[in-house]
């Protein structure tokens, strides 16, 4: 089976948002305990290397994929000085990236299906 590398670099770039999203929203809930910051840096570059791989494949929309490579940068640059309040902030934003980044991964028929059993 061929793999399609654009559809399998998205995945990833997802994986690294909702790695991303729940560390911060468990730093933000006063649960310091999880908060690693090598953790945070290593989803950081991980995403910042699928973004810059997605970027070189031309995977849509190539908009978005800019704008996740800026944020993540900045996130990057600001991570060691961000203040609780804050983080709600960019937990929401890696949160609104990940869930346009998944309408790339479910094909609309498939989306449909997914919620069958509701019916």
């Amino acid at each position: 089976m061929k793999t399609d590398v654009r559809l399998y670099t998205v995945r990833h770039i997802a994986e690294q948002l909702a790695l991303l999203e729940e560390h911060l929203k468990e730093f933000s809930q006063g649960e310091e305990e999880v908060f690693c910051l090598d953790c945070e840096l290593k989803h950081l570059l991980l995403l910042n290397g699928y973004v810059s791989e997605c970027i070189g494949f031309q995977c849509k929309p190539e908009g978005l994929i800019k704008d996740i490579k800026e944020w993540a940068l900045n996130l990057s640059d600001k991570l060691m000085e961000l203040k609780r309040k804050e983080v709600m902030e960019i937990t929401n934003q890696a949160r609104d990236f990940r869930k346009q980044i998944e309408k790339q991964l479910i094909k609309p028929k498939d989306y449909k299906d997914i919620h069958q059993h509701l019916k």
